[in-house]
């Protein structure tokens, strides 16, 4: 399929009086208009906006989902979230570190062990709702850490009541179901979802 190059100006590297690259032009208008491996460009035409190198799109179309894309700004750049995951780091530290304790008391069946995991879960519960109060993200977000926070919680629970079987499964419950709700908090936070 031949795409024709933008007239883009300049391009990066280009020499005066020697010829343009077509792909080097096309490259330079990054990445605007998508283009299928082995496209090959045609030097010298123009591009609209809303073209693809299926020849799809309208301009209009091109256009209104720029529009909605700019009205939605990245989650991770709402300086209103970035503020909320600072100002709650050393909570989500000892956290951590309560976590690790808890594994090694229920592996050795120590309760005392996990007394801080218990704590350490409802200190990390206990911001969320100012997380869900700033914004759609905020609420998706709360949502996706509650899940691991009240598993962790059940197995200090249990830890507690000296059930140290029920206590594993759900530490491994909850390792899981933290590492997923890793990954979907990734890409909340990249606008993805």
């Amino acid at each position: 399929m031949t795409v024709a190059a933008a007239a883009v100006g300049p391009v990066a590297g280009a020499t005066a009086g020697a010829a343009p690259d077509p792909a080097a032009a096309l490259n330079a208008a990054a990445g605007a208009f998508p283009v299928s491996p082995g496209a090959s460009v045609s030097p010298g035409a123009s591009v609209s906006p809303g073209a693809s190198a299926e020849g799809g799109s309208s301009a209009a179309q091109g256009a209104s989902a720029r529009d909605a894309s700019a009205a939605r700004p990245i989650p991770g750049t709402d300086a209103a979230i970035q503020r909320w995951f600072l100002d709650n780091g050393a909570v989500k530290v000892r956290f951590n570190d309560a976590l690790l304790q808890a594994e090694r008391a229920v592996a050795s069946g120590d309760v005392t062990g996990c007394q801080q995991l218990d704590a350490a879960a409802r200190a990390l519960s206990a911001p969320l709702p100012a997380l869900e109060r700033l914004s759609p993200a905020g609420q998706k977000l709360a949502a996706t850490m509650r899940t691991p926070l009240s598993t962790f919680a059940a197995a200090a629970t249990a830890c507690l009541a000296k059930d140290f079987a029920a206590a594993q499964v759900a530490l491994d419950s909850g390792v899981v179901q933290q590492a997923d709700a890793q990954e979907t908090v990734d890409e909340i936070l990249d606008g993805d979802l």
